[in-house]
């Protein structure tokens, strides 16, 4: 589970943001729990975007591994 002002990354864009919030969708009769991430990197025409949960992964900026250190989210977070 995620919490509130997390980075993370969605799996398929790419696009890269701090969670702000849940909600969910409904395809069927099932309930898909969601995501609302405020993006912070590159431009974006949307104020937040919202995809299940399971389309996002954790983004560490402590992990020399991680994918941020490619993003260049170690300085971003430093500068804001």
């Amino acid at each position: 589970m995620f919490k509130v002002s997390d980075l993370v990354q969605h799996k398929v864009t790419g696009a890269v943001g701090r969670v702000f919030g849940y909600g969910c969708q409904v395809s069927g009769q099932i309930y898909f729990m969601t995501l609302k991430v405020k993006p912070i990197k590159g431009i974006s025409i949307q104020a937040y975007i919202e995809d299940k949960m399971d389309e996002w992964y954790l983004v560490r900026l402590d992990d020399p591994e991680s994918r941020a250190s490619n993003l260049g989210l170690r300085r971003l977070q430093l500068i804001a």
